[in-house]
């Protein structure tokens, strides 16, 4: 590494803003790649570290080079590493003799800045937690030892490039901008952080049903790679109270409904396959006549988090609501997002799409329910047909992969002048279709491309043979019409190493974090697809299964009509 900070800058280092990036035990783990790649800039050596400490509060706890602060402020949040113990004035000295000084500097990962404290301002806490003048810390000690030592060590690694360091005190105003997420550790948001439980539950508990709770806990008990996709319209940002603490939509930004967003859409890609995909249906917000262009920023921190976003579309609502505005254009659109896990192969059946373009044009749909934010059932319909699989092993969840044969000999593309001429010869002379057949099984030894396509060229027996130099004779060079005819999709085959048969294949599932009225999981049942659904509001949930048609838990919170009466007064 360059001893200077102009030449640092140049290296590529994954710098997160999301905050708690990793567990207390994953920090002390001393997992050099890890901490290279996505925590410091800066390589902290263990020779140093032990050589160097200052006093933190008023005890004997100390503090190292390679220890971690993480400052847990309200508004945002920040990692700093401890790179160096100074002495004053503060610079770096090429001894290793440093006794009495209780000067800290620190590197902040959010920042790629310096900064300085003074280790007697720190107050012990409990569970290492630290105050100091700026805010409260934690301290994540024993990571500084990353680095074998060596005295081959270059000085320049040894001793990070000289910084300009400013006086103890809260972040600048451009950091508090750059990062203002409120994040404690406790709701992290990182892939890191969504792992799977000790003991999760099956997810054949939560096939074909509903599970009230908070989506956030209720993912962190199902299985990782369980799911073969998700499909949501989460609640929009201040558009809705639904009357249940805890629920989405309504935290005190923008960048915290943001955040709330992307820490179940992490659950969400865990719990689902490697190569399945989420659907995000998601609209923006006018705030002061303007958008706060909620969409983008997803699209952004989706991206960030590890991600990649395959399809970014609108949905467009031909009978959309009218609105009282005279100063911009009436909104009669939302936004689809299709995200997929970063560098793998994602299962996408473009053959099934009812419409290619990425475009979806489709009226809002109108349900006598008592939700009032349904979006239409053709709408995740499309989107299903194209992310969730027909057939997949019941045993490791792998999508079979479909099988394609001639069924039809004489199916050709006509649009082809030499094919229509071929299927007329053939009709006129009277060749059988096992003529046509045994014309493909055997393929035109005189024709490369034909020679090169059939596989049972050369391995047919002497009727097949006597059948294809036939159709030859009669159909001359329009022969080659009948080596590559159209195939249909006729069924499905495992292609994974599980002991399954074709016909043992299940439905893929397709999951719901917040179902409402059931219409994810409507259109799942219709396309004949597994489906899991999650609700926080419990009243939603017997409308839900009266729609889709499952055995309703609490037939009594059924709405029977516009007056809202309840199933059971008509009884």
């Amino acid at each position: 590494m360059s001893g200077s900070i102009e030449s640092r800058s140049e290296t590529q280092y994954r710098l997160r803003d999301d905050g708690y990036l990793f567990s207390d035990e994953y920090l002390t783990s001393g997992n050099k790649e890890v901490a290279e790649n996505y925590l410091w800039p800066v390589s902290v050596l263990s020779r140093h570290r032990e050589d160097t400490e200052a006093k933190i509060g008023y005890s004997d706890s100390v503090i190292r080079p390679g220890d971690v602060l993480e400052y847990c402020g309200k508004q945002y949040e920040e990692y700093l590493l401890v790179v160096g113990i100074l002495p004053v004035p503060a610079q770096y000295s090429p001894l290793l003799e440093i006794k009495s000084s209780d000067r800290i500097l620190c590197y902040s990962s959010n920042s790629e800045s310096y900064r300085l404290f003074h280790g007697g301002a720190f107050i012990n806490l409990k569970d290492q937690k630290l105050e100091h003048e700026t805010g409260r810390y934690i301290l994540h000690e024993g990571v500084g030892p990353l680095v074998e030592t060596s005295t081959d060590i270059p000085a320049d690694v040894t001793h990070p490039p000289k910084p300009i360091v400013g006086e103890a005190g809260a972040p600048t105003d451009s950091v508090k901008q750059k990062y203002p997420l409120e994040h404690p550790p406790e709701e992290s948001i990182t892939p890191d952080r969504a792992t799977e439980p000790a003991n999760p539950t099956p997810i054949e508990e939560y096939t074909n049903s509903i599970e009230q709770g908070d989506v956030r806990e209720v993912l962190r008990q199902m299985p990782s790679n369980s799911c073969h996709g998700w499909i949501t319209s989460p609640p929009y940002y201040e558009a809705r109270d639904y009357g249940v603490d805890g629920q989405l939509g309504h935290e005190s930004s923008v960048d915290e409904y943001v955040e709330s967003l992307l820490s179940i859409i992490n659950q969400l890609m865990r719990v689902v396959r490697n190569d399945g995909v989420g659907c995000l249906i998601v609209d923006d917000v006018y705030r002061g006549g303007s958008l706060e262009g909620i969409p983008q920023t997803i699209y952004q921190e989706v991206v960030k988090q590890g991600y990649e976003v395959i399809h970014h579309s609108p949905w467009t609502k031909p009978n959309g609501k009218p609105e009282a505005v005279n100063n911009r254009y009436t909104h009669t659109h939302e936004h689809i997002l299709v995200i997929a896990q970063e560098g793998g192969e994602h299962y996408f059946d473009k053959e099934n799409a009812k419409n290619v373009g990425d475009v979806f044009n489709i009226s809002v749909g109108n349900t006598d329910t008592d939700h009032d934010a349904v979006f239409p059932v053709e709408l995740p319909k499309q989107l299903i047909r194209t992310t969730i699989p027909n057939n997949v092993c019941p045993e490791c969840g792998a999508t079979y992969e479909k099988v394609y044969e001639v069924t039809d000999i004489r199916d050709l593309n006509e649009d082809r002048d030499q094919a229509a001429r071929a299927l007329d010869i053939a009709e006129n002379k009277n060749l059988t279709d096992k003529h046509l057949r045994a014309l493909r099984s055997v393929g035109l030894s005189g024709i490369g491309q034909a020679k090169r396509t059939q596989n049972g060229t050369g391995k047919n027996t002497n009727e097949v043979e006597e059948l294809a130099a036939e159709a030859v004779e009669v159909l001359g060079s329009y022969a080659r019409e009948f080596t590559s005819p159209n195939k249909e999709h006729t069924g499905y085959a495992p292609k994974c190493d599980c002991s399954v048969d074709s016909e043992d294949g299940k439905a893929g599932i397709v999951i719901d974090p917040f179902m409402g009225s059931g219409t994810t999981a409507v259109a799942a049942r219709r396309l004949r697809k597994r489906w899991v659904g999650i609700e926080l509001n419990e009243d939603y949930i017997a409308t839900a299964q009266s729609r889709i048609g499952v055995d309703v838990a609490e037939p009594d919170k059924i709405k029977g009509d516009n007056s809202q009466n309840t199933l059971k007064d008509f009884c």
